[in-house]
């Protein structure tokens, strides 16, 4: 059976060429550059984005408590160390962290390391997964844990590694129960070729913990004839492990599902789930393994709720066309009828573009959050796609729920997402941290601000007015959910009837959340539409909320 390693030799998907008061997003009218939810945090790095990096790809990220961002990769082509690097919440390199802002990892001495997962534990330590092979071309899933300083933790494993020979391996993902003991997910590529998902579970030590599966490994194809792979895990507040990725139904590389499972704390598959502890879905198009398709994030919203996030491939060319998907299972492992069509959200590419998911992240009020890219003619960008809780695109995060940037010319993606916390204090509650590469091989790091302001009631007074008599415009129940912002401005305007927008001027802050503008109204008799927009200290806008004013 063909299999292909989604990270050792990941090559770039193909450049291909595709063919009453109300709020309106004003796309024709209103100025293309204005900022919303979605838009770069302009206090990180450079216009919130960091690609002066280490060199190499940025796979996974983890926050932590003071703010700080923690990444970790494999090595740039030509390099043998993987590599973890941790940025202050400004997005500078942290010098205080192993040696200028990142620490190196080899598994094997001048043989290749690669990090591909990364999570802390309660004791600010930092845990990577990943694989590597020795001198003579053996394969290994390795573990490792730094201090918080960026050295290895030789109180883990052998001197802060762990190292367990399986062929054709490597983890994908990596959680960290409340007890210390960590689980990682991945696979293994079997020397008869077919292909067992892998879970194993080390304590706090680093020795593998011998009550989880077999040794404190679990091996398994999930029934499939043709095998199974985990890319992505996570935990239920019960303590029970739900892994993602792909399986395929029969031994050739072609109709590959979504791959979902649940397990005990013991390691055994969970049978009040799905069929046997498991469930396949078949998502249209996703039909051969290559690249990137599969399961690459796995979430449980609060309500129990799991979702599966990744990529499908569209059509059976090898330079086919990648598109997003969600699925959504009730805590019996049935799809969710009430989460997109049927349990499934696919969301077209555009254009003759790829864009793929490779992470997935939850936001506090349960929007989903995917990180991945978007590959057209011109070249790779950053993708970010929010959805809402019933599964469609998120309007209110750019005004089509899909964000691409562009770091560099070529081939940049993203291969990580973070989202800090709500309560966090380090003033980013809220913010979106996505990592991967740049079009030069180094390490990117890219932070959007998760939301916009908002105006609660728009009023005019009085209404109808007469021409040449006064005017009060008022803006008021005006709230900013990105963290640490102040609205800083307030404008009423109209559009005349060339489609010319007329601002009427700004209005003064006349009490908390309450934005007033007193004018002399010049207008001919008519009706009109007056919109009042925020913006807020970040320089984002709020939509326009719009009413009629008529002039007599």
């Amino acid at each position: 059976m063909l299999f292909f390693s989604p990270h050792k030799s990941r090559p770039v998907a193909p450049s291909s060429r595709r063919p009453s008061a109300f709020r309106p997003r004003l796309e024709a009218l209103e100025d293309r550059c204005l900022l919303s939810a979605g838009a770069l945090d302009p206090t990180f790095g450079s216009g919130g984005i960091v690609n002066t990096g280490p060199s190499g790809t940025a796979y996974a990220v983890a926050l932590q408590t003071d703010g700080k961002i923690v990444v970790a990769g494999p090595p740039a082509s030509g390099g043998s160390a993987g590599t973890v690097a941790r940025y202050t919440p400004t997005g500078a390199l942290d010098t205080s962290f192993g040696n200028g802002g990142s620490a190196a990892v080899s598994f094997f001495k001048n043989q290749t390391t690669n990090l591909l997962a990364v999570a802390l534990d309660s004791s600010g330590r930092i845990v990577v997964a990943g694989n590597a092979y020795n001198s003579r071309g053996q394969d290994y899933i390795g573990l490792a844990r730094l201090t918080s300083s960026g050295s290895l933790d030789g109180s883990f494993g052998n001197n802060g590694e762990v190292l367990i020979p399986l062929s054709g391996s490597e983890l994908d993902g990596v959680v960290i129960q409340s007890n210390g003991e960590i689980i990682a997910a991945g696979w293994e590529n079997t020397s008869t070729g077919t292909v067992l998902a892998v879970l194993a579970r080390y304590n706090a030590n680093g020795s593998l913990d011998t009550s989880f599966g077999s040794g404190g490994l679990v091996q398994t194809s999930l029934g499939a004839a043709g095998g199974a792979s985990f890319s992505a895990v996570t935990l239920q507040s019960d303590g029970k492990i739900v892994a993602g990725g792909r399986e395929w139904p029969t031994s050739s590389n072609s109709g590959v599902l979504f791959a979902v499972a649940r397990f005990n704390s013991n390691g055994s598959l969970d049978n009040s789930f799905g069929s046997g502890g498991q469930v396949s879905t078949s998502i249209a198009g996703n039909c051969s393994a290559i690249w990137d398709t599969g399961v690459h994030g796995v979430l449980v919203q609060s309500n129990g709720m799991i979702v599966a996030a990744g990529t499908v491939k569209i059509g059976a060319a090898w330079n086919s066309n990648f598109e997003v998907a969600l699925a959504r299972y009730d805590s019996s492992g049935n799809l969710d009828p009430t989460f997109g069509s049927g349990g499934v959200t696919q969301t077209p590419s555009s254009g003759n573009a790829n864009d793929a998911a490779l992470a997935a992240a939850l936001q506090s009020d349960g929007k989903i959050v995917t990180a991945g890219y978007h590959n057209a003619s011109t070249g790779n960008s950053f993708e970010l796609e929010r959805y809402t809780t019933a599964g469609a695109l998120d309007t209110t995060f750019n005004g089509t729920g899909i964000v691409t940037t562009a770091i560099g010319s070529g081939a940049a993606s993203a291969y990580g997402i973070a989202i800090y916390p709500s309560t966090d204090t380090t003033g980013n509650a809220g913010k979106i941290v996505a990592v991967g590469r740049n079009a030069n091989g180094n390490f990117a790091v890219a932070r959007y601000l998760p939301s916009e302001p908002e105006i609660g009631s728009f009023t005019a007074n009085p209404n109808p007015v007469t021409s040449g008599s006064t005017l009060t415009l008022s803006a008021s129940n005006i709230a900013d959910g990105n963290a640490g912002a102040t609205i800083t401005q307030v404008s009423f305007y109209y559009f005349d009837g060339s489609g010319n927008k007329v601002t009427l001027g700004n209005a003064t802050q006349t009490s908390p959340g309450v934005w007033t503008l007193n004018l002399t109204v010049n207008l001919t008799a008519g009706t009109y539409t007056i919109y009042a927009q925020a913006k807020d200290s970040y320089g984002v806008f709020s939509n326009p909320f719009a009413l009629t004013l008529t002039v007599q």
